[in-house]
C-alpha cells in the first residue's frame, strides 16, 4: 500500500490507494470505550512506518509529503502505544479514552489528508 503512494506506475494503484485510505478510516476509535478493552493498532502501523522509511532512505520518492506522512504515522503509533499501556495497566478512564481518541482522530485526519495529497499530486 505504501508503494501506491510513491509509485505512479504501480499496477492497480487506485485499488491500493483506496485500501490505504480505508485502513486509516477503520482505525478511528469508537465513540465509547469497550469495557473489555479495545484492540489498538500497533504492529501494522509499525510495518507501514518501516516501509515509508525504506522509501525515504532509498531516495526514490519526493521526501516532503512522504516524510510528513511518516512523521504523522509515528505520532499515531506513539499515541496507540501509550493507550495500549494504559489498558494493560487497567487504568482507562473516560477522560483518558477521550483524550487518546481525540488525538487519534486528529492524526488520522492528517494522515488521510497527506495521503490524498500525495496521490492527487502524483496524478497531475
Amino acid at each position: 500500500m505504501v508503494n501506491s503512494l510513491v509509485w505512479e506506475e504501480l499496477p492497480n494503484r487506485s485499488r491500493y490507494t483506496d485500501d490505504w485510505l480505508r485502513l486509516f478510516v477503520e482505525l478511528q476509535p469508537p465513540e465509547h470505550p469497550d469495557p473489555d478493552g479495545l484492540a489498538v493498532a500497533l504492529d501494522g502501523i509499525e510495518y507501514l512506518i518501516a516501509e515509508m522509511g525504506r522509501h525515504l532512505n532509498n531516495g526514490l520518492s519526493e521526501k516532503g509529503s512522504l516524510q510528513a506522512l511518516h512523521d504523522a504515522s509515528g505520532q499515531l503509533l506513539n499515541a496507540n502505544r501509550g493507550f495500549a499501556l494504559i489498558q494493560q495497566q487497567e487504568d482507562v478512564t473516560s477522560e483518558r479514552y477521550a483524550s487518546w481518541r481525540n488525538s487519534v482522530q486528529q492524526l488520522i485526519a492528517k494522515i488521510i489528508g497527506l495521503s490524498y495529497g500525495a496521490v492527487v499530486a502524483s496524478k497531475q
